[in-house]
């Protein structure tokens, strides 16, 4: 597997932009995302902690937002996004340590913590950089203790196997939000699960009270005895959160 976690996502960040760019797909995750921000002023100071090769703000530009910044641990999509985008202020850096003492409106982190060893610690750097009233989106997995999760352990055993290039080959014939999904759970170096009460207990001791969740389970509509038993609490859950005063 992969040593590094940001530089993993190139290969599948590129082809994602690629899609969103030729407008053939956003992906379920990134467009949940987007949705957050439709009643948002167009003028709101917006920073994404994660911002890969920049998908999600590349679409809230186009959406006439442009306060817009991100943070990547990975040098090459920090690279790519300065020349290509130059409409973001990007920088290099952490999750875990973000060097920056400016506020934000609103702090999007999306997909990303769980892909690091702390939790907790992304918490307190989004936290620390959120203006008093500003809103943090946090997206976080939450299908701990589920079949998937047990299915997802025995992918990253064969991760172990076969090469990345191998599988990815193998996968070719899957449209490319399929075969990335299964790659991204395969091969990232890091996943890091916390159950609902674990968070809720983060959120409580860091002093964030949640506005809204909005969650995404894929192959379950509304069948709650199947989404608990394949996913636990939920797939995908990005929470709307506010410091409390």
């Amino acid at each position: 597997m992969p040593s590094n976690t940001g530089n993993f996502y190139s290969d599948i960040h590129l082809r994602t932009l690629k899609q969103i760019k030729s407008k053939k797909t956003t992906g379920d995750v990134i467009a949940m995302a987007v949705n957050l921000f439709k009643n948002e002023k167009k003028f709101t100071k917006i920073i994404e902690i994660g911002a890969g090769y920049g998908q999600i703000l590349y679409l809230l530009s186009k959406k006439g937002f442009n306060d817009l910044s991100g943070l990547d641990i990975n040098k090459e999509a920090v690279s790519f996004i300065k020349k290509n985008f130059k409409f973001i202020n990007m920088n290099y850096g952490s999750a875990l340590k973000i060097n920056n003492k400016k506020k934000y409106d609103i702090v999007l982190c999306n997909g990303v913590l769980h892909h690091t060893n702390s939790l907790e610690k992304g918490i307190i750097q989004l936290n620390k950089i959120l203006k008093e009233d500003g809103k943090i989106f946090l997206g976080l997995y939450l299908f701990k203790f589920s079949f998937f999760e047990y299915f997802v352990k025995t992918l990253r055993i064969f991760a172990l196997i076969f090469p990345y290039k191998f599988t990815k080959s193998l996968l070719n014939i899957f449209p490319v939000k399929y075969s990335d999904a299964i790659l991204d759970h395969m091969y990232v170096p890091i996943i890091n699960l916390n159950t609902k009460n674990e968070i809720y207990e983060i959120f409580k001791k860091n002093k964030l009270t949640i506005k809204k969740t909005y969650s995404f389970n894929p192959l379950i509509k509304k069948n709650n005895f199947l989404k608990s038993l394949l996913y636990n609490d939920s797939f995908f859950k990005i929470y709307v959160l506010k410091k409390i005063k």
